[in-house]
Protein backbone atom coordinates (compact mmCIF):
# COMPACT_ATOMS: atom_id res chain seq x y z
CA UNK A 1 0.00 0.00 0.00
CA UNK A 2 2.81 2.32 0.93
CA UNK A 3 4.57 1.42 -2.65
CA UNK A 4 1.03 2.25 -4.51
CA UNK A 5 0.76 5.69 -2.80
CA UNK A 6 4.27 6.89 -3.27
CA UNK A 7 4.17 6.12 -7.22
CA UNK A 8 0.72 7.38 -6.71
CA UNK A 9 1.96 10.65 -5.57
CA UNK A 10 4.87 10.92 -8.09
CA UNK A 11 2.54 10.50 -10.96
CA UNK A 12 -1.20 12.13 -9.35
CA UNK A 13 -0.24 15.93 -10.69
CA UNK A 14 0.22 14.64 -14.32
CA UNK A 15 -2.60 12.71 -14.55
CA UNK A 16 -4.84 15.34 -13.17
CA UNK A 17 -3.40 17.91 -15.58
CA UNK A 18 -3.13 16.00 -18.23
CA UNK A 19 -7.02 16.35 -19.63
CA UNK A 20 -9.46 19.49 -18.66
CA UNK A 21 -11.29 17.64 -15.97
CA UNK A 22 -12.81 21.25 -14.88
CA UNK A 23 -16.66 19.97 -16.20
CA UNK A 24 -17.02 16.84 -13.81
CA UNK A 25 -18.46 17.97 -10.57
CA UNK A 26 -18.06 13.95 -8.81
CA UNK A 27 -15.43 11.65 -9.80
CA UNK A 28 -14.68 8.03 -8.32
CA UNK A 29 -11.48 6.84 -8.43
CA UNK A 30 -11.91 2.44 -8.48
CA UNK A 31 -8.94 1.37 -6.72
CA UNK A 32 -7.88 4.71 -5.27
CA UNK A 33 -5.75 3.46 -2.53
CA UNK A 34 -5.10 5.89 -0.21
CA UNK A 35 -6.35 9.05 -2.39
CA UNK A 36 -3.06 10.55 -3.65
CA UNK A 37 -4.68 11.26 -6.74
CA UNK A 38 -7.90 11.95 -5.31
CA UNK A 39 -5.96 14.85 -3.28
CA UNK A 40 -3.96 15.99 -5.76
CA UNK A 41 -7.25 16.29 -8.32
CA UNK A 42 -9.46 18.71 -6.01
CA UNK A 43 -6.28 21.09 -5.40
CA UNK A 44 -6.63 21.47 -9.11
CA UNK A 45 -10.25 21.43 -9.45
CA UNK A 46 -11.85 23.29 -6.21
CA UNK A 47 -15.40 22.22 -7.32
CA UNK A 48 -14.54 18.84 -7.65
CA UNK A 49 -15.85 16.30 -5.07
CA UNK A 50 -13.96 12.96 -5.48
CA UNK A 51 -14.64 9.47 -3.75
CA UNK A 52 -12.03 6.96 -3.37
CA UNK A 53 -14.12 3.28 -4.03
CA UNK A 54 -11.14 0.29 -2.72
CA UNK A 55 -11.12 -3.08 -0.69
CA UNK A 56 -12.13 -2.95 3.68
CA UNK A 57 -8.77 -3.51 4.04
CA UNK A 58 -7.11 -0.71 2.33
CA UNK A 59 -9.66 1.61 3.75
CA UNK A 60 -9.31 0.49 6.96
CA UNK A 61 -5.63 1.84 6.48
CA UNK A 62 -5.25 4.57 4.58
CA UNK A 63 -5.33 7.16 7.44
CA UNK A 64 -1.83 5.48 8.19
CA UNK A 65 -0.84 7.43 4.76
CA UNK A 66 -2.60 10.50 5.10
CA UNK A 67 -1.14 13.66 6.27
CA UNK A 68 -3.07 17.42 6.96
CA UNK A 69 -4.47 18.34 3.19
CA UNK A 70 -5.86 21.12 1.92
CA UNK A 71 -9.27 20.67 0.34
CA UNK A 72 -9.90 16.99 2.63
CA UNK A 73 -13.39 17.67 2.87
CA UNK A 74 -14.12 17.03 -0.43
CA UNK A 75 -12.41 13.32 -0.64
CA UNK A 76 -14.39 10.81 0.66
CA UNK A 77 -13.55 7.03 0.88
CA UNK A 78 -15.91 4.21 0.50
CA UNK A 79 -15.22 0.56 1.21
CA UNK A 80 -16.18 -1.83 -1.05
CA UNK A 81 -15.29 -4.50 -4.34
CA UNK A 82 -15.53 -2.66 -7.60
CA UNK A 83 -16.54 -6.29 -9.02
CA UNK A 84 -19.33 -7.29 -6.76
CA UNK A 85 -20.45 -3.94 -5.36
CA UNK A 86 -22.52 -1.15 -6.44
CA UNK A 87 -20.58 1.91 -7.82
CA UNK A 88 -21.39 5.42 -6.04
CA UNK A 89 -22.69 7.46 -8.90
CA UNK A 90 -20.18 9.95 -10.47
CA UNK A 91 -19.72 12.10 -13.70
CA UNK A 92 -16.58 10.48 -14.20
CA UNK A 93 -14.78 7.35 -13.04
CA UNK A 94 -10.79 6.72 -12.70
CA UNK A 95 -9.53 3.14 -13.40
CA UNK A 96 -5.89 4.22 -12.05
CA UNK A 97 -3.78 1.46 -11.77
CA UNK A 98 -6.74 -1.29 -11.74
CA UNK A 99 -7.23 -3.10 -14.84
CA UNK A 100 -3.27 -4.39 -15.21
CA UNK A 101 -3.53 -6.46 -12.96
CA UNK A 102 -6.98 -8.25 -13.54
CA UNK A 103 -8.41 -11.03 -15.55
CA UNK A 104 -9.71 -10.60 -18.98
CA UNK A 105 -13.36 -11.86 -16.99
CA UNK A 106 -13.33 -9.03 -14.31
CA UNK A 107 -12.53 -6.39 -16.61
CA UNK A 108 -14.93 -7.36 -18.14
CA UNK A 109 -17.34 -7.21 -15.31
CA UNK A 110 -15.98 -3.65 -14.52
CA UNK A 111 -16.47 -2.29 -18.17
CA UNK A 112 -19.61 -3.54 -18.58
CA UNK A 113 -20.72 -1.97 -15.09
CA UNK A 114 -19.75 1.19 -16.28
CA UNK A 115 -21.26 1.09 -19.69
CA UNK A 116 -24.38 0.23 -17.77
CA UNK A 117 -24.21 3.40 -15.19
CA UNK A 118 -23.23 5.62 -18.61
CA UNK A 119 -26.84 4.65 -20.28
CA UNK A 120 -28.62 5.38 -16.62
Amino acid sequence: MRAMHSSSKVTARDIGTAFDLSQFRVVCDLGGCTGALAYDLVQIYPEMQVIVLDLPDVITDVTSCQLSRQNACEVSFLSGDIFKDDLPEADLYILSRVLHHCSEEKISILLNKLSAISKQ
